[in-house]
């Protein structure tokens, strides 16, 4: 949700009145015209500003509020603005083995999102905003990440939540994050809903960026693959500077190429205040790494925020960031030794986490693709190379759909899980499946009667044993 900022063009005192502790206040009705977004470095829709509205303020007195005042509306009030109608989009998950694209305005701010839905998530994807991953919800309505959207670091970088794609080196974050990107026409079938989203950069120059987004029917995740393209630089007489003669100090002709690392910035979900319950589980080093981040509920921000960042080394191509309070998880899936590196610092909205890969040479023509897959579940165990997750979905007349998925290091071949149920045991097969961009995982979507929870889900991966518990 987006805040707008006012001026006020008239102003109404309706009464005055005297609080507890011998301050005097006054209530106020303001007539206020919009003069843009209250942070400035985001866009408002074409037409806001300038609108006129009526609000209601109080303010002590004497100071009170004057005629040309600017003021911040309150979510409410600026939703009112952006969106004057409630918005209508669907956010819980789809039938039993059903997809959907659905297109609206969840978070009423004037623009329009999309949101791909399976059985047992719905995604938001804000295509105004660098195509971001906005939210990730799992069937009961309980997001995977923060909205601090009111929050700004330093005065300058904004936290709007979800998974934010980053390209640094010669990169320009800033234009990815807050850039409307251009969307592909949707491709729906019966098993899979795909879009494209793409944008050329001003920075670094002649890189363009498109992310291919793919929710499939049994899957409880979303995958993003970002190809990264490079069509060189703009010749000397196409520059306004009249420089880039393609020549070093030396007068050798210089390669025409590019350095890119490309990444994910997540503002994870964090439950209860003052202390997160988010606990990280990294595989480093053949071992589990649990970070846990709490802050305190007072004093200065700047004195207890840790500004340290920790970095983990991700060989077997995964992360776990788990709600102690709740059991429910997320796992961040990429290629296995692709040299990913995770940062993992605790901040105001809750803990956030960057995961970025090894830099790269493109050359002129030339591209690169990265991947990842978010997956979410209701309980997961994690070891130094495995990771086993248990996802509940929507149910229906048939039964509740329970997805079992298992990545491992481990050199492991159709894998069983053990599923001791409240009527009884049974043996499920886990098959191999390539995610594009995040290699190889093995799962399985069974369906249960309700009478069948809880679960007990076991399974086996080059002699580790992990286990979970699900309700339905």
């Amino acid at each position: 949700m987006q805040r707008l900022l006012v001026k006020v063009l008239k102003k109404t005192q309706e009464t005055r009145y005297r609080d507890r502790n011998g301050l005097d206040y006054a209530k106020y009705r303001l007539r206020v015209k919009v003069e843009g977004s209250a942070i400035g470095a985001l866009s408002v829709p074409k037409g806001v500003i300038g609108k006129e509205t009526t609000i209601g303020r109080e303010a002590m007195l004497p100071w009170g509020i004057k005629t040309r005042d600017l003021i911040v509306l309150d979510p409410g009030e600026s939703a009112r603005v952006l969106r004057p109608r409630k918005p209508v989009v669907d956010l819980g998950c789809a039938g039993p083995g059903r997809i959907e694209l659905r297109s609206g305005d969840p978070d009423r701010d004037g623009y329009p999102e999309d949101v791909l839905a399976n059985q047992f998530l719905a995604a938001v994807v804000q295509p105004h905003r660098g195509a971001r991953l906005l939210s990730l919800k799992d069937c009961s309505g309980r997001d995977r990440f923060a909205s601090p959207f009111e929050y700004i670091m330093a005065g300058k970088y904004i936290l709007l939540g979800g998974a934010e794609p980053v390209l640094y080196e010669s990169g320009s974050p800033g234009e990815i994050w807050k850039s409307e990107f251009e969307r592909g026409e949707p491709v729906v079938s019966d098993t899979a809903v795909e879009i494209d989203y793409s944008r050329k950069l001003k920075e670094p120059e002649g890189v363009a960026l498109r992310k291919h987004v793919r929710v499939s029917s049994d899957f409880p995740g979303t995958t993003e693959l970002y190809t990264v393209s490079y069509a060189g630089k703009k010749k000397p007489a196409e520059r306004e500077d009249g420089a880039g003669n393609g020549e070093d100090g030396d007068g050798k002709k210089k390669k025409d190429e590019t350095d890119v690392s490309f990444g994910i910035r997540m503002s994870t979900r964090s439950e209860g205040d003052p202390v997160s319950l988010n606990v990280f589980e990294l595989p480093a080093g053949g071992d589990l790494v649990r970070v846990r981040y709490h802050r305190p509920p007072y004093g200065r921000r700047w004195r207890w925020r840790d500004w340290r960042d920790e970095h983990f080394g991700l060989k077997p191509g995964f992360l776990v960031a788990r709600n102690e309070g709740d059991g429910r998880a997320m796992a961040v899936l990429f290629a296995p030794g692709s040299g990913c590196l995770a940062a993992v610092r605790s901040d105001y909205p809750g803990p956030e986490v960057t995961i970025r890969h090894a830099p790269r040479k493109v050359k002129k023509g030339g591209r690169t693709r990265f991947g990842l897959a978010f997956l979410i579940g209701n309980d997961a165990a994690s070891t130094g190379t495995s990771m086993f997750m248990g996802s509940v979905g929507r149910g229906g007349r048939g039964g509740i759909p329970v997805a079992l998925t298992l990545r491992t290091a481990r050199r492991v071949d159709a894998p069983r899980a053990s599923v001791r149920t409240a009527t009884g045991r049974r043996s499920v097969t886990l098959a191999a499946v390539d995610v594009p961009g995040a290699g190889r995982i093995h799962t399985k979507t069974i369906t249960l009667p309700r009478a069948a929870f809880p679960l007990d889900c076991t399974v086996r991966a080059g002699g580790e044993r992990l286990s979970v518990r699900l309700e339905a």
